[in-house]
């Protein structure tokens, strides 16, 4: 294999979470008075750091905004976060990467403590060496700042890293860093969203994925 590690998302691309972050935005807009949106406008959420969802897309203050994350992540601490599905194929990738020995990392801007319980609760923690989120000081919040931290755990540079990702900001944080870039098509990216971004490869499942990483 070319790549010395395989960094990846969390949220649309190991696993499908949307149903827990949707139940957890509408009681977030609920609680505050908000109308509740539907799905198509929720899908907005998906991916870029919270606060800022809630900046850009309810536009509120960042004060209301931080408010907002507040509820969210109670109600989702509470149990939500757990209401996720592993992809088709996705385990499968990472034993075959485990097996190889080629180190693997969850790099993801949902908070850390929140990335940690799901990949113990999900047993997700046998395949990773790292798992990483972002840091609830707000030291570590954009991707870019999340895959370097990831890599410093690994101890590796980038070269020869891939970053594995459903949105724009994985893409985005990728190129910041300087990693190769593979667009997750089975999550929640928008059409064409990803090409955009300026991915370097793109798969429509981790299947594909794993025989792009293991070809001979």
């Amino acid at each position: 294999m070319k790549y010395s590690a395989i960094l990846f998302d969390l949220d649309g691309t190991i696993h499908d979470s949307r149903e827990s972050i949707f139940s957890s935005l509408r009681h977030a807009y609920r609680t505050l008075g908000l109308e509740v949106p539907g799905d198509d406008f929720l899908n907005r959420y998906l991916g870029p750091p919270l606060l800022d969802g809630f900046m850009e897309n309810a536009q509120l203050d960042e004060k209301h905004a931080a408010e907002a994350c507040r509820i969210f992540r109670a109600y989702y601490r509470a149990g939500a976060m757990y209401e996720c599905s592993t992809y088709d194929g996705m385990i499968d990738l990472l034993k075959h990467l485990k097996q190889a020995k080629i180190p693997a990392a969850i790099a993801s801007c949902k908070l850390d403590p929140f990335v940690k319980a799901i990949a113990e609760k999900k047993g997700y923690n046998p395949y990773f060496a790292v798992t990483v989120g972002a840091s609830e000081d707000g030291r570590v919040s954009t991707k870019a700042e999340v895959i370097g931290q990831a890599l410093a755990e690994l101890g590796l540079a980038p070269e020869n890293v891939l970053m594995v990702g459903d949105r724009r900001d994985d893409i985005l944080g990728a190129k910041e860093v300087g990693l190769a870039s593979a667009g997750a098509l089975w999550g929640f990216s928008l059409p064409g969203e990803l090409k955009e971004a300026g991915a370097d490869f793109l798969f429509e499942t981790p299947k594909a994925l794993e025989a792009f990483l293991f070809m001979k």
